[in-house]
């Protein structure tokens, strides 16, 4: 394992020659070890975080916040048509019409999360367009109020 301030000692060196921009740490496993600290503030953090598994504390940047849980959300919505039924009229948009659910994720995904921003990554074209339409045109704050409210009741459901 390379020494803490021997790391920090290099990505330094690397910021101020110019070779890079930034430098930091991403956790996505041991999260009970908070091993950011040793690098601020000069080093970023980034840590795994959505809204059923939020991180344990916030970080600068959250990644993982779109496609874990969208599978679970999607799931849930597809194996119960009550439930899909239920949230339409809570939200009074269909989470399952094409590119509604991924809007409504990245659109709450900074706030829930606690992070500056998040980190999203994908090479498929839909996607990507999905997400500048969500930052360009984002959902009504109160569609979005409704949409955690209704992620809380599910993972409070699934927790019992």
């Amino acid at each position: 394992m390379v020494a803490t301030d021997e790391l920090r000692q290099f990505f330094e060196r690397a910021r101020q020659q110019g070779k890079i921009r930034a430098w930091g740490v991403s956790q996505d496993a041991g999260l009970e070890v908070d091993f950011a600290r040793a690098f601020a503030p000069e080093g970023v953090s980034q840590l795994r975080s959505d809204l059923l598994n939020p991180s344990p504390r916030p970080a600068d940047l959250a990644f993982g916040v779109l496609e874990r849980l969208y599978a679970v959300l999607s799931g849930g919505l597809l194996a119960d048509a009550w439930l899909a039924g239920y949230w339409r009229k809570v939200l009074q948009i269909d989470p399952l019409a094409p590119g509604v659910l991924t809007r409504l994720i990245l659109g709450l995904a900074a706030s829930a999360t606690g992070c500056r921003a998040i980190l999203y990554s994908t090479t498929d074209p839909r996607r990507v367009a999905e997400a500048a339409r969500t930052v360009s045109s984002p959902l009504d704050a109160e569609i979005l109020t409704r949409f955690r409210a209704l992620v809380e009741e599910f993972r409070e459901e699934a927790a019992a």
